[in-house]
């Protein structure tokens, strides 16, 4: 199968963080029936700054 790395964008709704993308969720479903999704530890640790950066 397949592999699509994810970036940041795609991750930041899966944490209560709205993005302007229209259909993201059903995008991202498409994408799961198609490859398999990976995420990079680097863009969990930059949602992580975006979130404490709207924290503040």
């Amino acid at each position: 199968m397949k592999k699509v790395l994810l970036d940041t964008t795609y991750i930041l709704p899966l944490l209560g963080i709205e993005i302007d993308i229209p259909n993201l969720r059903e995008k991202i479903i498409s994408l799961a029936k198609n490859f398999k999704l990976m995420l990079n530890s680097l863009s969990i640790l930059e949602a992580k700054w975006k979130i404490l950066k709207l924290a503040k």
